[in-house]
């Protein structure tokens, strides 16, 4: 005698072969309708692709959402945001833990600077350079003018950035310790030396050369995009700044560089991705002659199951 639970499971197998039977019956009957159905299915079903957009940023993709920390950082932002890109270079001497305060050595940081606020950058068709683009902040000592209406930090400002007044400056050091007070300068050197008795700077290994450029993102619209980009400046920092510090080690041998650009994060995090990709493919190479050497027949063809591993992946 057939139980409750068979009757209503021979009901539920019939059902489902009896729908497949159809559906298997009018794809073999009418194949050109069937694949132009599957086309227009496909296509409704991925309109909404038109807006896919991809979020990179890391507050969105590595913090967890709606969570209190979230929303006090919001808070933060909104009282604290930041309104600028910071770019950095610390300066020292070519030979380790030498006197980078040298007339020489400072000629030479000059002589970078300059290069860095002059040089150009071409952004889609556009002409930038460091003072079309920089935060607005008084930076130097005597003047107004120029990259002296910037946000540039350094001790270069004593000279107003400008190579011939420092060239003109017949005790340089004299000048330099007009920066401020003691506390001022070891704020600003790397490893300074004072004299013990009138407290004069001597010597210091390092000092650092910070520019200031405003944020761009919105005007690019980099928050709808689910994105940080901010492409004007992500361009200059690349064929100015960048193309500058990197050229020190042949053009300014007196010195020796380490900086940060605005986009060194995601330089750095695009090269590791870069470099994983490779080791991607390597995976998948793997994986097909794992299953090829398992399911058997070497030949290729309709009836190998190498074709069928090759396929599998593919799909």
């Amino acid at each position: 005698m057939t139980s409750c639970v068979e009757k209503y499971g021979n009901k539920v197998e019939s059902f489902i072969t009896r729908i497949f039977g159809q559906v298997g019956n009018y794809v073999s009957t009418k194949p050109r309708q069937t694949i132009v159905l599957s086309f227009l299915l496909t296509a409704i079903c991925g309109a909404g692709f038109a807006r896919w957009t991809t979020e990179n940023r890391a507050e969105k993709l590595w913090v967890p959402q709606d969570t209190i920390a979230e929303i006090e950082t919001r808070i933060y932002e909104s009282y604290f945001g930041s309104s600028s890109r910071f770019n950095t270079i610390i300066i020292q001497a070519d030979t380790a833990r030498d006197n980078v305060l040298t007339r020489e050595r400072l000629e030479a940081a000059i002589k970078m600077h300059l290069e860095i606020e002059t040089n150009k950058a071409t952004v889609e068709g556009d002409d930038y350079t460091l003072l079309d683009l920089c935060t607005s902040g008084g930076s130097c000592v005597s003047r107004f003018d120029g990259v002296c209406r910037c946000l540039v930090s350094s001790i270069l400002r004593q000279w107003n950035y400008d190579l011939a007044t420092f060239q003109n400056d017949t005790d340089f050091m004299t000048t330099l310790n007009a920066y401020g007070s003691k506390e001022d300068l070891t704020a600003v050197l790397g490893n300074p030396v004072f004299d013990d008795d009138s407290g004069t700077l001597l010597s210091a290994q390092a000092f650092t050369l910070s520019y200031f450029l405003d944020d761009r993102t919105a005007e690019a619209g980099s928050d709808e995009k689910g994105t940080d980009a901010d492409p004007i400046n992500e361009g200059w920092e690349k064929d100015v700044f960048l193309a500058t510090v990197e050229s020190v080690p042949s053009n300014f041998t007196s010195l020796s560089v380490d900086y940060l650009a605005g986009r060194s994060f995601s330089d750095e995090f695009g090269s590791a991705i870069s470099g994983d990709l490779f080791l991607v493919q390597v995976a998948y190479v793997v994986v097909f002659l794992f299953l090829g050497a398992n399911l058997g027949r070497i030949i290729p063809g309709p009836e190998s199951r190498w074709t069928m591993s090759l396929a599998a992946l593919f799909m």
